[in-house]
């Protein structure tokens, strides 16, 4: 019955074929509707994205007052930050996010000499990991490293800083106190990385306080992430990152996607 649809789809026109397989995509895996209708994916994949970048240039973002985060994996170590509108509950942007910044400033001083490379040789995790999450032997790994004057530990500082803020700030006034004292150390550090990530906080400034006033909970936030886990699993990979977002916000981003049906 599917591929009666299609033909009839192709019928009546190309608009009307990419409008029912962009339909399609939000339910099936695109190597599968591929199958279905005798195409290479990637021309599938090609008009799909066209179609969900377009819908997110139109999209109006003026009007959001309260945002939340999470962190969903992609493969194996590698995450992506989702951004979620919590009063419409749906995704608003896939961001680089302060370990992206931090790791970036491992990579960079890495590159300084054979020291440096030696010292910080397999350490990626440790800076992007929690306490928590470390074993013992990686703890005192990290622990070790903190203590020499690495341009590393700095950054990963600043990350626990700003995780500090959310977890421990109690109101807006001190939350915006200590926002401030770690934008100007970012902007004081001399790491490029962290200097581009302290832009990010200060143009999305009003949003991140406004958390401090109403205290969202990370239920909308969890529950995004279980439907883009199932949108991972469904698709049983993507072959690269830009794939995979296009999924997220196809699926997730209640975009109007002005596709002929």
């Amino acid at each position: 019955m599917l591929q009666i649809t299609e033909t009839k789809a192709e019928e009546k026109g190309p608009f009307a074929f990419e409008g029912w397989v962009v339909e399609l995509a939000k339910h099936l895996p695109v190597a599968t509707i591929a199958d279905m209708v005798n195409e290479h994916d990637t021309r599938l994949w090609r008009f799909i994205k066209h179609y969900v970048d377009e819908a997110r240039s139109r999209e109006d973002y003026s009007n959001v007052t309260a945002i939340g985060i999470d962190e969903t994996s992609k493969k194996g170590h590698k995450y992506v930050t989702v951004v979620v509108d919590l009063n419409q509950r749906k995704v608003i942007y896939v961001i680089k996010h302060i370990n992206e910044a931090v790791d970036e400033v491992r990579r960079e001083e890495q590159r300084q000499g054979p020291w440096y490379k030696y010292l910080l040789n397999k350490t990626k995790y440790l800076w992007l990991k929690n306490d928590a999450n470390l074993t013992g032997k990686q703890h005192e790994r990290k622990e070790s490293l903190l203590k020499k004057s690495l341009k590393t530990a700095r950054a990963y500082t600043m990350r626990v800083t700003l995780q500090d803020i959310y977890e421990l700030s109690t109101n807006r006034t001190e939350a915006e106190e200590r926002l401030k004292q770690l934008c100007n150390w970012i902007s004081r550090s001399r790491l490029a990385p962290m200097k581009k990530f302290g832009e990010l906080l200060k143009n999305h400034w009003e949003e991140i306080l406004n958390y401090f006033d109403h205290r969202y909970t990370n239920a909308i936030p969890e529950g995004m992430n279980s439907i883009i886990q199932n949108i991972k699993r469904r698709a049983r990979g993507f072959r690269n990152d830009e794939f995979f977002k296009t999924m997220i916000y196809l699926g997730c981003g209640k975009l109007d996607l002005n596709v002929a049906k």
